[in-house]
């Protein structure tokens, strides 16, 4: 059937009661279906771990490391480029 969905282990349904759904300021974004009494949604387990790992990314911590490794990788390509063009060229006596 078309309406049947099949659902995994990691899915996992969560309720909210309409009158809180009601007052959200972000209802429009928001895929939970409205049902009887409240509003469900359906969230998987690759749906949070990625939110955690999205909510790590925005911490001053993390990027701060990541613009450090980032520099560094611009760094390191940039001197792997210049040896390898050098000795390609044979520039290296300069």
């Amino acid at each position: 059937m078309k309406s049947e969905i099949l659902r995994t282990e990691r899915d996992v349904p969560h309720a909210f009661a309409k009158n809180h759904c009601a007052s959200c300021p972000l209802k429009g974004h928001c895929k939970a279906k409205e049902q009887a009494k409240n509003y469900v949604v359906h969230v998987s387990q690759k749906m949070a771990e990625r939110t955690s790992y999205l909510l790590k990314m925005i911490t001053d911590e993390y990027l701060k490391l990541a613009r450090g490794e980032i520099f560094s990788y611009l760094r390191n390509t940039i001197f792997k480029a210049e040896s390898w063009i050098f000795s390609k060229k044979r520039l290296d006596f300069v």
